[in-house]
């Protein structure tokens, strides 16, 4: 049995959810959003569930996985969800084995077919952006070279933060000092 957070183990009568409501929940969020969350996601998506329940949103975590599919994507509903569904960690040079692969299969791959059109990538769920830039700095090292990258996120904070392109430095973490301007 789950309990809602801040009850310390006891649920009112009739207030109980099962992990099945979770599950439901989840698997609602999983067909709203497209997405197949990672099982540590749950507790998260739980807890903000719960404490949307607390605020009146629906009367049950069940009800709640109910009503998802009908919820305007701007309903503050949805919108808390989705923020809680985003993991948001990033940041420059994330996965350098990736990357390395990726410009290996571009310069082999792709570049030698461009004839002048610049080459385009898509970053799906750039959270604050730092992955989208890490492409373009990637991509467009080489001399001559046109990139066009798109970075897009669920999360429409997250986006606010990436177009703003201010980092701190635990957005630099994985980057060299002699890579930095």
């Amino acid at each position: 049995m789950i309990a809602p957070p801040g009850s310390a183990g006891k649920i009112a009568p009739g207030a109980q959810e099962t992990d099945g409501d979770v599950s439901a929940l989840v698997r609602a969020l999983q067909r709203r959003f497209g997405l197949r969350l990672h099982a540590g996601l749950h507790a998260t998506l739980a807890e903000r569930a719960f404490t949307l329940v607390g605020e009146g949103a629906a009367h049950s975590l069940y009800e709640l996985a109910e009503r998802l599919p009908h919820l305007d994507a701007r309903d503050p509903v949805v919108e808390a969800l989705r923020a809680a569904a985003s993991i948001g960690e990033t940041y420059f040079h994330r996965a350098p084995a990736q990357l390395r692969e990726l410009a290996s299969v571009v310069r082999r791959e792709i570049a030698p077919h461009r004839k002048r059109q610049p080459l385009r990538a898509w970053s799906a769920g750039c959270a604050t952006g730092e992955e989208a830039y890490s492409l373009a700095m990637l991509l467009g090292g080489e001399p001559g070279a046109s990139v066009h990258i798109v970075g897009s996120d669920m999360n429409g904070s997250f986006l606010s933060r990436a177009r703003q392109a201010e980092y701190g430095p635990r957005s630099f973490r994985a980057v060299k000092p002699e890579q930095l301007p």
